[in-house]
């Protein structure tokens, strides 16, 4: 790692971690997809992009240097599953937050699925699809499309703990629609927010109420197509910005994990990084603001 995001501090092992820390890890994996790829290379270039912001903000009273953030560089999902292991153990000793940034929505299945607690737990799922495939593509298991599902399946989440908000693709298979019926998972609907946006955070304030403890997590393709054009599986219809951080000024406050998924940068068009930084800074300030 040449520089760390900006604002943050540079480690070298989780044994750093020191109490209520927010820490940064990359986790440039990517898998078999019909979409565009790059999501690998996106830790290293928000990190870089990073620098294009101060990270300062009068209009959110917010000063990134201020707060204890650090970084831990990239590590590999699913080689190195025991610093995954060990970073849940340090989240525990020490009230820290932990922000994994992807690479594809597969390494939330490789996150997740270390977590020390998983009773008594929401996990919220932002996305314009809803990752429900049983294979994808063909005779591919283990996908940035069958993420969910296999958490589900593995006995990892029950359907009921679950609340996936947008879904909004006209992308999704009719076995995937059948399997999200089946298992009854909560959804609040793109379209619904967009005809009363008070109701679906009302909807989300009863999901919330019955855990202590969220995991989130937010593949960027929720928002329009117009605001994040290079994801890698852009869908029209999509959320607004504020519209999302309304949503995470709920959802922050409770969680202890985050990780944002799907990022993809060209060279000529920087906008989606821009929009993730933005959001990258909203979440540690809501963090900030709930101790």
């Amino acid at each position: 790692m040449k520089k760390p995001f900006v604002g943050f501090f540079t480690i070298e092992s989780e044994k750093e971690i020191e109490r209520e820390n927010i820490v940064l890890v990359g986790l440039p994996i990517e898998g078999k997809k019909e979409t565009k790829k790059g999501t690998k290379r996106f830790p290293s270039q928000i990190r870089r992009f990073s620098y294009l912001f101060s990270g300062i903000s009068p209009s959110y009273n917010f000063n990134i240097a201020t707060m204890r953030c650090v970084d831990l560089g990239n590590i590999h999902p699913i080689k190195n599953q025991d610093i995954v292991k060990k970073l849940w153990r340090e989240q525990e000793k020490t009230n820290s937050k932990l922000l994994f940034i992807g690479g594809d929505h597969l390494i939330t299945y490789y996150t997740i699925s270390q977590a020390l607690q998983r009773k008594n737990v929401g996990l919220i799922w932002f996305d314009a699809h809803m990752d429900l495939a049983r294979e994808y593509p063909k005779k591919t298991y283990f996908s940035h499309a069958t993420a969910l599902y296999n958490l589900i399946e593995e006995k990892i989440f029950s359907p009921d703990q679950i609340l996936i908000i947008g879904g909004h693709g006209f992308t999704h298979s009719q076995d995937e629609y059948d399997y999200w019926k089946s298992m009854q998972i909560n959804l609040i609907k793109t379209e619904d927010i967009f005809k009363n946006v008070e109701d679906s955070v009302a909807k989300l304030d009863n999901f919330l109420s019955k855990y202590p403890r969220i995991y989130l997590s937010l593949d960027i393709d929720v928002l329009d197509q117009s605001f994040v054009p290079t994801v890698s599986c852009p869908e029209p219809f999509g959320l607004y910005p504020d519209q999302l951080i309304k949503f995470l000024s709920h959802i922050v406050p409770k969680s202890v994990y985050v990780d944002i998924v799907e990022g993809r940068i060209t060279r000529r068009k920087i906008s989606t990084a821009r929009v993730i930084c933005s959001l990258i800074f909203q979440i540690i300030s809501f963090w900030d603001k709930s101790k």
